[in-house]
């Protein structure tokens, strides 16, 4: 997958901010649908909508 090559945060830990639960994962690629694939404790979620922040060693990117 195209997109995959670019994905800086390759199975590091994610925090998604999402209004009505938080919760952080393991982002594993992104489909073909554009949806970044996060598995958490409680099983993989689709994260398909929303305001990108990426944290780098100096700070957002």
């Amino acid at each position: 997958m195209l997109f995959r090559s670019h994905l800086v945060n390759l199975h590091q830990t994610v925090k998604v901010l999402d209004p009505a639960k938080p919760f952080e994962g393991e982002a594993q690629g992104i489909t073909p649908r554009g949806e970044l694939i996060v598995d958490t404790e409680g099983g993989r979620i689709l994260v398909s909508a929303g305001e990108v922040s990426v944290r780098g060693i100096y700070g957002y990117v």
